[in-house]
């Protein structure tokens, strides 16, 4: 069986210079770390309640919206 997608890959310093030049690059990868950042509030959701689990899906909402906000720009 083939093993599962990591689930937080960094931009490397290579991906910045990119997107700094290919802005369809710069939206893709934008993009793909939208749709792993909803990918893990939903996964949060499922765990029990606690103050941590509530902290980290209120930064990764407030974090979402801000790479929305850029995507539409």
């Amino acid at each position: 069986m083939p093993a599962s997608p990591p689930s937080f890959i960094p931009a490397t310093e290579a991906d910045c210079a990119r997107g700094r030049r290919d802005a369809a690059f710069r939206r893709r990868m934008m993009s793909e770390h939208l749709g792993r950042l909803l990918a893990e509030i939903k996964r949060l959701r499922t765990e029990p309640a606690s103050a941590t689990r509530d902290r980290q899906i209120a930064e990764g909402a407030a974090l979402a919206v801000t790479l929305a906000n850029l995507l539409q720009k």
